[in-house]
């Protein structure tokens, strides 16, 4: 299901012709309305715009499996069209097609054509043989934008400058310099990409944003190794008063060409670019490579100096990594670590990160759903959602707020929504506002509800190592506990794709939440320090009256009152109408009762005297216990 807008004036059996407005206006009313859809070419409808659910966003489902970006894209809408709006949604102009960018292969032929519209948006499209387009790459071998100047440029040891898009490339190459970019923008780089420039002087210009800064780390660190220089030219963001977002904006801003090849000749070796600005930007993998000038030997005596610091010694203890949650009386996070909450869908980890943040609010006393917070200090607490509307986002934080009988949270408490940026920008904006807390008086504790939402795709194996141990070195850097949350795959309790693995991998704990008719259990296995087991977990049950998950029992405790109840109805049965029985006969009675060995009868004896459905006199007697 992709829940965003699409299409420009379809046809639709039946209905006539009907655009992507009057299909959302449509389905605000409730009725559901198949179009084609614009990130394919179409012919049978294949795009459902769906009335929405209690969050407000209206629904729409590509049969042909169009991603978001694809049906956007292919639009011209945004997001805002379909969200819980209070005012209709207005007809866009039509799009019309402004560039076409053609990548041809070495031997100048055409592979494929990246299309720009306006209002902006791409789409790719592939020559059919007869004179036609086909409207998806699928087999097409994906290449760099003027391919052919690039291994050119490589070949006679020139600079090849990569940029974010094709508008861009042109308007540095317009100007006799060698410039190239990737299809489809940040993001969409590809390993074939590395290999088209092996060997070359490389310089990225990247987009003065959080999503240019995240490609500049993937872009770099996928070069690095593979290239004799790669530098990184930041373009100023304002200049004559213009705001420079990109290198078609430094030029339109006034920028020259000679001030323009003065900031190439100062561009600096990526090493000493990834520390420019640090708490501004996403942070970036640092390269490791034999130092080849002055400053990458300072870098790396520095590198060295700082691993030499961490050598063990007994008189060299590391600095205390204070408890920061427990559970169940059991320590299950510590400072400078990584704890992961897996459940399945509707099974309660927005509640248990509710309780954990409350947990720090207020005093003990109240029901955190078995949670102790230890924050004595004040550090700032941050809380990112991911996954909820806006709406649902506030009554989560309600109710902490109200599980710590508190009208207004604390001052170093924060909470956000990021639901409206895409996972390059989570993560360029919670690894800089987590930067800036712990530098202003400190950070306790980083919550991500929905850590598949920071990556594009849970089963790309580089994207979550890459992102894992991002979150990894944040939390070493700061001092802080990083909670995520990440569900299980449906049906079973394995957490999603390459991602679930590689962070419960480096997590300190693991908090699973199962799922029994109403009843949630938490149980912390695995755990570095102390495991509390399943049977041991504590339980929780939404209840209706306080609108809030609250504390039940353990899990152990509602089994022994299951297991009370089968006992009793035994003892009914065997009883009969006597009083008393011996150990011998009672014994007989229950094999005859469940058919079972004389050794299981004996189990069930004890287990009725332990859990108070029978008792024994003074006599040797067993008697039944009064309910």
């Amino acid at each position: 299901m992709v829940a965003a807008p699409s299409g420009n004036p379809v046809l639709a059996g039946g209905l006539g012709r009907v655009n992507l407005p009057e299909a959302i206006t449509a389905a605000r009313s409730g009725r559901t309305t198949p179009l084609r859809c614009p990130g394919h070419d179409d012919r049978n409808a294949s795009l459902s715009v769906l009335p929405p659910k209690q969050d407000g966003w209206v629904r729409l489902k590509c049969h042909a499996g169009c991603s978001l970006d694809q049906v956007l894209g292919g639009a011209g809408l945004s997001r805002k069209h379909i969200g819980p709006a209070t005012s209709q949604v207005q007809p866009t102009r039509k799009r019309e097609i402004v560039a076409q960018y053609d990548y041809l292969d070495e031997a100048a032929t055409l592979l494929f054509q990246v299309v720009r519209y306006e209002p902006k948006a791409f789409r790719q499209r592939r020559p059919d043989g007869n004179g036609g387009w086909i409207w998806n790459l699928d087999g097409v071998r994906k290449i760099l934008f003027k391919l052919s100047a690039v291994q050119w440029a490589i070949s006679e040891k020139r600079p090849v400058i990569i940029t974010e898009g094709e508008k861009d490339a042109l308007s540095l190459i317009s100007k006799e310099w060698k410039a190239t970019c990737n299809p489809m923008g940040a993001g969409k780089w590809e390993p074939g990409y590395t290999e088209m420039l092996k060997g070359g002087d490389i310089i990225i210009i990247p987009d003065n944003d959080a999503a240019g800064e995240n490609h500049l780390a993937v872009v770099a660190n996928a070069l690095r190794g593979n290239v004799d220089r790669l530098r990184v030219l930041r373009l100023p963001k304002e200049l004559n008063g213009s705001k420079v977002k990109d290198a078609s904006d430094y030029f339109n801003a006034g920028g020259t060409i000679d001030q323009f090849q003065t900031l190439i000749d100062d561009a600096p070796d990526w090493i000493q670019a990834d520390t420019k600005d640090a708490q501004d930007t996403a942070p970036a993998e640092q390269p490791f490579r034999l130092p080849r000038s002055d400053d990458d030997l300072h870098f790396h005596e520095q590198l060295v100096a700082s691993v030499e610091s961490t050598r063990f010694h007994p008189n060299n203890p590391p600095p205390e990594e204070p408890w920061a949650f427990k559970l169940a009386g059991v320590e299950v996070a510590h400072c400078g670590n990584i704890i992961t909450i897996a459940a399945a869908v509707k099974s309660g980890k927005s509640s248990v990160i509710s309780a954990m943040t409350a947990s720090m609010m207020s005093s003990i006393g109240q029901d955190y759903l078995g949670f102790e917070g230890n924050n004595p200090d004040g550090k700032a607490v941050l809380h990112y959602d991911t996954e909820q509307s806006r709406g649902d986002h506030y009554h989560m934080m309600m109710r902490a707020l109200r599980r710590a009988d508190l009208q207004t949270p604390p001052s170093w408490f924060s909470s956000y929504s990021l639901t409206l940026l895409d996972p390059a920008e989570r993560r360029a904006a919670i690894s800089a506002m987590a930067r800036k807390a712990a530098a202003n008086g400190g950070l306790h504790s980083l919550f991500i509800d929905g850590v598949a939402d920071l990556v594009f795709d849970v089963n790309d194996l580089k994207e979550a190592c890459s992102l894992v141990t991002e979150l990894h070195q944040l939390a070493t850097e700061t001092s802080c506990v990083i909670v995520t949350a990440l569900h299980h795959n449906p049906g079973g309790e394995k957490t999603r794709g390459h991602l679930g693995s590689q962070i419960e991998r480096k997590s300190e704990s693991v908090l699973v939440l199962r799922k029994d008719d109403e009843t949630i259990s938490i149980s912390c296995k695995p755990a570095r320090r102390q495991e509390i087991s399943g049977d041991k977990a504590p339980c929780f049950e939404w209840n209706s009256q306080a609108s809030m998950h609250l504390l039940t029992q353990s899990k152990a405790a509602t089994t022994d009152d299951r297991k009370r109840v089968e006992l009793r109805i035994l003892a009914d049965e065997v009883f009969g109408g006597q009083s008393h029985l011996k150990w011998v006969a009672l014994k007989n009675a229950i094999m005859a009762a469940r058919d079972c060995s004389q050794n299981t009868a004996s189990t069930r004896i004890n287990e009725m005297k332990k859990l108070g459905a029978i008792k024994q006199s003074i006599m040797g007697n067993y008697e039944k216990s009064q309910p």
